[in-house]
């Protein structure tokens, strides 16, 4: 990631590179031939790269669900 911001008096330029990493885990169960709810949990962990501001983490946790229906 960059920017670069010109103007009067403000000439700054930022660059970083942020790592993100997540693992998730789900299934679905068929009720019938076509129907199925479903849903899958996971972890995300994102670190912001080094800035000379700040240096920040993030940590979440996310969850879906959903109900397919497939039409023939």
């Amino acid at each position: 990631m960059s920017d670069s911001v010109e103007g009067p008096g403000v000439d700054d330029d930022d660059s970083n590179t942020n790592l993100w990493v997540a693992g998730v885990v789900g299934g679905e169960f068929f009720l019938k031939p076509r129907f199925s709810p479903g849903g899958e949990v996971g972890h995300e962990w994102l670190d912001v790269g080094d800035d000379s501001d700040s240096d920040e983490s993030v940590l979440a946790t996310t969850a879906e669900s959903r109900v397919r229906w497939n039409f023939p």
